[in-house]
């Protein structure tokens, strides 16, 4: 402990370089200022992205088998003890131009309990002749609600889409492409290429007899909810689920 006559010469120091201490003091309050901004940006970004997750009901495993799921092996899922949900979905790729450039486009069927689309302005497609669009894509391609997209031949023996022309009706988030800055919304199965952009469609625009089933199984597990996405514990106990599923 510091004798009274030390403290007062401690002060005495002090006065004497004032503006060096108050920038030494300044410069300390500011790292704190800035470790502990990062620290509550950092938990508050977390906290956004999980309740996105958990808004639009983002699958916890994703099956992809490019020569389709039968409806029995979804049922056979989905009577899993620990599942919540198990449903098929169809997805194909199509090109299409805007403003004189060639995309290549991600089309995912729209579901009904996973993977749900959130932030929805305009209504979802209903009809095989209606489309959404990712909205970030949409809003920097100059694309609206009501637009007209039209689906260039793909090469492909069969056609996957009943329809070659859509309307626009929605500009949507998913929570399937939550990381779209970095500019790709899944890879292609056939050509490895990242697709350019996402566009959402019913059941009914899929051409079912150029499929031989669903091209992915999205599944929930039940046990998994009681975990953030981000934390240890939950990669640990998917990669259980994983296992589990695997002896089907």
């Amino acid at each position: 402990m510091l004798k009274k006559t030390q403290i007062i010469e401690l002060f005495k120091n002090i006065e004497k370089t004032k503006v060096p201490f108050i920038s030494i003091v300044l410069f300390i309050l500011l790292g704190m200022s800035l470790f502990l901004g990062i620290d509550w940006a950092n938990t508050g970004f977390t906290e956004t992205i999980e309740r996105d997750l958990n808004l639009g009901k983002m699958q916890d495993v994703e099956i992809i088998y490019p020569y389709g799921f039968s409806e029995d092996l979804i049922e056979e899922i989905q009577d899993l003890e620990d599942v919540e949900t198990a449903e098929g979905i169809y997805n194909t790729e199509v090109f299409f131009r805007k403003n004189g450039l060639k995309y290549q486009a991600n089309v995912v069927m729209l579901t009904d309990s996973v993977n749900l689309p959130t932030h929805i302005t305009g209504s979802l497609p209903v009809s095989d002749s209606e489309i959404a669009v990712e909205e970030s894509w949409a809003l920097t391609h100059g694309i609206s609600v009501g637009d007209t997209i039209r689906i260039e031949d793909s090469g492909n023996a069969v056609k996957t889409l009943i329809n070659d022309t859509f309307t626009v009706t929605a500009l949507v988030t998913s929570s399937q492409f939550l990381n779209k800055h970095s500019g790709c919304f899944g890879v292609s199965q056939t050509t490895g290429i990242s697709h350019d952009c996402v566009f959402f469609v019913s059941e009914d625009a899929f051409n079912k007899p150029a499929f031989m089933g669903y091209t992915t199984i999205a599944v929930r597990s039940k046990s998994l909810r009681q975990y953030q996405c981000f934390i240890d514990q939950y990669r640990s106990e998917n990669r259980k689920f994983i296992k589990r599923l695997k002896l089907l």
